[in-house]
């Protein structure tokens, strides 16, 4: 009578919603949580049926559950929406099992833990996130087109004869304006992309695409010539990566011929695999204004720092983090003199690569 007792007190005493359900579909026990929860007094319970407190759109299938659980089948994981008196909704999940008395099963037992909380939090997250993914898709296709537009506007003024000269400085100003507001709307694009999309990955030379982004950067600076010199050769290594690993290395590249202002811009790569590891290590070395201690700390967080001296390298550092780390590697800044900021800066990246005659899936796992 004492184990009886405990038995009731914890049952009673528990947050957890439990029920005891008959052949009939009728409750045989209901404990205080359930009753508080779905607002029904002892008198309302015992005329209830199961169907009455279930969302109608899942009384079928949980009743081909409870069909189970009296053939003698324990169920966990049930997910099921019950309705309050009130008709509120209540998210719950839980586990069934059979109740027997002298090998006969008599009853099925549920008990289920409220999720309601748990579920309304997912549910204002994926509706935040969709307005955040329809204002990202609004911002792109049509400030793109209203770029085209000024663009194409701008081109003209420049190509006809009554065009003031002495303003022509002036316009190409503009466009160059216009260039990097386009390509803050495509990093804009790239990195909710990379938040949301899953990996469509392959197996990419890494050289192939180190040479795709030099060609890409050295054709947007037609006035300096990028000089770069490297240890890589055509087919040493092979990332798992996709679309996006070029723009880890034309992102630096870009950065190393915007910001350093000699007509031949050094840039020397090394690489080298990390003994005992899946990694390879990269080492992109410019000659450029360099990165401030200060500013190392800061530089790929724009997104949560805003000082001027971060800000003014776009998110294009932020982008280059990000599909870093999708790929499970890892990116840091130091000196290309080391103690000497103002010589330049070495980004040393890295990255996980396919090694010959093993499965990169399976070592990562």
């Amino acid at each position: 009578m004492e184990d009886f007792r405990l038995f009731i007190s914890l049952i009673e005493g528990t947050n957890d919603l439990i029920h005891s359900i008959t052949p009939k579909g009728g409750f045989e026990f209901v404990n205080r949580a359930w009753s508080e929860t779905l607002g029904y007094d002892g008198n309302e319970v015992k005329d209830l049926e199961l169907k009455n407190i279930i969302f109608p759109g899942q009384i079928k299938k949980h009743q081909g559950i409870i069909e189970r659980v009296f053939r003698g089948e324990s169920v966990s994981h049930v997910e099921i929406t019950f309705m309050t008196k009130a008709g509120d909704l209540v998210y719950c999940e839980g586990n069934l099992s059979p109740h027997k008395e002298n090998n006969k099963i008599t009853a099925v037992h549920g008990f289920f833990n409220n999720i309601t909380e748990r579920r309304q939090t997912e549910k204002a997250l994926a509706e935040a996130k969709e307005r955040t993914d329809f204002f990202v898709d609004l911002m792109v296709h049509d400030i793109t087109n209203i770029h085209q537009e000024i663009f194409s506007t701008f081109e003209i003024l420049l190509l006809t004869p009554e065009f003031p000269g002495d303003l022509s400085a002036f316009v190409d100003e503009a466009l160059t304006e216009m260039e990097r507001a386009s390509q803050l709307i495509n990093n804009v694009r790239k990195i909710t992309r990379l938040y949301t999309k899953q990996r469509d990955e392959q197996e990419i030379d890494l050289s192939e695409a180190i040479s795709s982004a030099a060609e890409k950067v050295q054709k947007e600076f037609p006035d300096k010539e990028l000089l770069m010199t490297t240890t890589l050769v055509s087919g040493q290594y092979s990332i798992m990566a996709d679309e996006y690993l070029d723009d880890i290395f034309y992102s630096l590249l870009h950065n190393s011929m915007k910001y350093d202002k000699k007509d031949k811009v050094r840039v020397e790569i090394d690489v080298e695999a990390v003994q005992f590891t899946p990694f390879i290590r990269i080492q992109m070395k410019d000659q450029g204004p360099g990165i401030s201690n200060e500013d190392k700390e800061e530089i790929f967080n724009q997104l949560t720092h805003r000082r001027e001296s971060v800000m003014v390298l776009g998110l294009g550092l932020t982008l280059v983090k990000k599909i870093i780390e999708t790929y499970g590697g890892y990116i840091s800044i130091q000196d290309t003199v080391e103690g000497d900021h103002s010589k330049g800066a070495n980004f040393t990246i890295l990255l996980r690569y396919q090694q010959p005659g093993h499965n990169q899936m399976e070592e990562v796992e």
